[in-house]
């Protein structure tokens, strides 16, 4: 157990007070020679002081003396993992596993303890081997058993994912599989004497292997002689398998029971038992007849989308079981969505275009409640008869029946029009439409102030704008919590104003990703003490999605952003010492994504026109994965000391600019030019020939006459002219930490030009361009299909464009 005054120091090492931490260790050392967590620390001073061989050197001396105490194995361990030494850092564990094995099991839980974060299907396979040998226990055995199968389904997804492989390879890879398939499975059938399973989850683990064969045969055989009651998955693995096997006739008795003793309304399962009927020569009208969707007291959604199903099966007629569908759920929201993937007959089309008629002609408002509204809401996504906002008016002075939390239905077909006129808006009717959009969608919000979809929508609207400050507060407003702040945090992107409330958020997003990090070790860690097999496979690849994602690096990269910028160093220091740890991470090939771009589509792409606009990205928030690493490897060089470290980052931009994906605006693209000349520069010695030439491309592309024309986007409302700002901002912060950092008159030389760029930019009028382009627009309540008073909406666009483009301009 490490003590206080041990924790003092590494504290002391943390911070970078060295020669204070070096002083208390000396004392240490002489009080307590024996004990390796000191020298230790002292390797830990040198690396951290550019003396890194010296330190891997000493390090692995330590290594071979076999230290046995927790905590120097623990962090000489962490020391090698960090350095990319990973046979070390597993020498760590092995060596003293091998020399006390009377403590081996405590050992090695610990050392699984520490490398659960890993999500290393490998790691796990290699700790659980030693587990194994050191106590004969069943759990152990099926920990050890999976850990073979989890190391097959990352195996089968990295060769999903690399293409480059040679033949030969694959076949290796593959013969390496057939391996760890066989010994997994034959570890479970020495463990479980005569297939004598003690639950579900054990069984679990056992047809995964069976699965991979695809060895149904077994799988029916096994779970037919169970003695206790299968839990759901393993029920629909038998349904699944009876099917594969073609055995119809104890399908379909098992279908029947479930579904008419036991009342499992399952649709997949009457599916089944359909099919198996079928397969089996019963006759329509029996099955018709069981089914039972006759019975108006007898039916269910899963039973009239059956009937449906049912009739296509026998090639029957199947208007009547559609209409019998719509009758009962025409005023559900789920109407649209099951009916909308079958083809409907013309009959069925003239009883939903009649129903529309029916009720608008409807003259006594109490017709028109809420079942007439959703009614209406599906009916127009299959035809659009009437103009929506004309339904809106049906409703709207209606007094609402809905609860607080409810969303208005009409609202999901203004949505549709919202969408539909954006999609339609030329470019140079766009920011107009945008504008008009954001005041429709705003005035909808103050009846409808829970509805999720158009608060996505207000966010990627105004993200389109320089209207960056009202980003955040639509953003908390979700009320996001934990995850979503991966699949969602990307509607932040946007959010360029350079102020602390602004860096404050971004911290408490990345905050997520640092409490997901142990909530994902405690999961895990419990899924295998609690044998929850069937979660842990989920739990393990959505930890590795979160190790390294796009929203992550996103978030990680708006904060240095906007620290620089602000010349806020209070958590410059721990992002700069992140990027020195997560080096290859960063500079790996492709990062993972979560991003959800679905929801804000979910129901409104009802006709070709919204499916193409979906497809084309309308109105995303713009990400391009190449320039975020490009910015993490800048800040890196900005703030790297190591020669070696230097050229490997100078490298990886090298072969970024290069790449055939990397296209980014024109304005970036000179950007990073600009950074590429003047890190090469700055981290060479004066000496240098190349040097010269280095700086006389800084000198000559920095000037305003390059830059201007391409930093004002063509429309001047467009986000991209923020973005352009707080880049330029950004490169000047960098030029003038380099200045201080390494200095040379090249440097100084290149910050007076940044200067100069600085008033120029400022005589610009930005602001008043932006604002002149509002008034020019002339909007009045004309321009809406309801009545509202647009000023208000207008005043808080135009303050926004005021206050976040302003906020850029003063920091450049």
């Amino acid at each position: 157990m490490v003590s206080d005054s041990d924790q003092e120091i590494i504290g002391l090492i943390d911070q970078h007070q060295y020669g204070y931490a070096q002083s208390l260790l000396l004392q240490k050392i002489k009080k307590f020679p024996q004990r390796t967590l000191y020298p230790l620390l002292q390797n830990r001073i040198l690396y951290r002081t550019g003396h890194k061989q010296q330190a891997i050197e000493k390090n692995v001396q330590l290594l071979k003396s076999i230290p046995n105490d927790v905590d120097s194995i623990i962090m000489l361990s962490e020391f090698f993992q960090d350095v990319g030494m990973e046979k070390e850092a597993d020498a760590c564990w092995e060596n003293v596993i091998q020399r006390y094995p009377i403590k081996a099991e405590e050992l090695v839980l610990i050392w699984f303890e520490n490398s659960v974060l890993q999500l290393n299907a490998a790691k796990f396979n290699k700790i659980f081997l030693y587990l194994n040998k050191s106590k004969k226990e069943r759990k152990y055995t099926f920990w050890y058993a999976f850990s073979f199968y989890l190391m097959i389904t990352e195996n089968e997804k990295n060769q999903q994912n690399d293409s480059k492989k040679g033949e030969k390879q694959k076949d290796a890879d593959t013969g390496k599989l057939n391996l760890y398939k066989s010994f997994g499975k034959k570890l479970i059938e020495r463990a479980v004497d005569g297939l004598s399973f003690a639950n579900c989850q054990e069984i679990y683990v056992y047809t995964r292997f069976l699965l991979l064969d695809k060895d149904y045969s077994s799988i029916e055989s096994l779970l037919a002689q169970t003695k206790f009651s299968l839990d759901l998955e393993l029920q629909i693995l038998y349904l699944e398998s009876m099917k594969q096997n073609k055995n119809w006739e104890k399908l379909h008795a098992y279908t029947e029971n479930l579904l008419f003793e036991k009342k499992f309304d399952d649709y997949n399962t009457w599916l089944l038992w359909i099919q198996a009927g079928k397969e089996l020569e019963h006759k329509y009208e029996n099955v018709e007849l069981k089914l039972g969707c006759n019975d108006s007291k007898n039916y269910s959604r899963n039973k009239l989308l059956t009937n449906i199903e049912l009739r296509k099966l026998y090639g029957c007629d199947y208007t009547d079981a559609i209409e019998a569908y719509y009758n009962v759920f025409k005023s559900k929201l789920c109407c649209y969505n099951d009916l909308s993937k079958i083809n409907i007959p013309d009959t069925i089309d003239n009883r939903i275009k009649a129903s529309t008629h029916e009720i608008i002609l409807s003259q006594t408002l109490n017709q028109r409640d809420t079942k007439s509204k959703i009614t209406l809401v599906n009916n127009q996504k299959f035809h659009s008869l009437v103009d929506n906002w004309e339904i809106y008016k049906l409703f709207s002075s209606q007094p609402s029946e809905k609860s607080e939390f409810d969303n208005d239905p009409i609202n999901e077909l203004i949505l549709i029009s919202v969408v539909s006129s954006l999609a339609q808006a030329s470019v140079k009717e766009q920011p107009r439409t945008i504008v008009v959009c954001i005041a429709i969608i705003t005035e909808l919000l103050k009846k409808d102030e829970h509805n999720y979809k158009l608060k996505l929508w207000l966010l990627k609207l105004y993200s389109q704008l320089n209207t960056n400050d009202q980003v955040i507060p639509i953003y908390q407003s979700l009320k996001i919590k934990m995850v979503q702040h991966e699949t969602l945090g990307h509607y932040l992107n946007n959010a360029y104003v350079p102020t602390k409330s602004t860096l404050d958020e971004l911290i408490n997003v990345f905050r997520f990703f640092l409490t997901s990090t142990e909530e994902i070790k405690d999961t895990v860690q419990n899924g295998f003490e609690h044998e929850v097999y069937n979660k842990l496979a989920s739990f393990i690849s959505f930890g590795q999605k979160l190790q390294n994602s796009v929203s992550l690096n996103t978030t990680i990269q708006r904060i240095i952003q906007l620290s620089l910028v602000l010349n806020d160093t209070g958590y410059l220091g721990y992002f700069v010492s992140y990027l020195k740890e997560h080096r290859e991470e960063i500079l790996e090939e492709n990062y993972t994504d979560n991003r959800d771009y679905e929801t804000e589509w979910n129901s409104i792409c009802v006709n070709d026109e919204l499916k193409k606009a979906k497809t084309e990205n309308l109105m995303r928030i713009p990400t391009d994965n190449i320039t975020l690493k490009i910015k993490l490897i800048i800040y890196s060089l900005v703030f790297e000391s190591d020669e070696s470290g230097i050229a490997k980052l100078i490298k990886a931009f090298n072969r970024l600019l290069g790449s055939p994906d990397y296209k980014p605006d024109p304005f970036t693209t000179l950007l990073n030019k600009l950074y590429h000349n003047l890190l090469n520069m700055a981290n060479k010695p004066k000496s240098n020939n190349e040097v010269q030439s280095l700086f006389n491309f800084v000198q000559k592309n920095l000037k305003w006459e390059k830059l201007q024309p391409l930093l004002v986007p063509q429309n001047i409302l467009s986000s991209q002219l923020n973005q352009n700002l707080i880049n330029l901002a950004e490169f000047t912060k960098i030029v003038q930490s380099l200045a201080q950092r390494k200095p040379s008159s090249y440097l100084n030389q290149i910050l007076v030009q940044c200067k100069t760029i600085s008033a120029h930019v400022k005589k610009e009028d930005f602001v008043k361009r932006q604002l002149a382009s509002i008034d020019g627009m002339n909007l009045s309540g004309d321009d809406f299909p309801f009545d509202f008073d647009i000023q208000p909406i207008l005043n808080d666009i135009k303050n926004s464009v005021s206050a976040s483009t302003k906020s850029i301009l003063n920091s450049i």
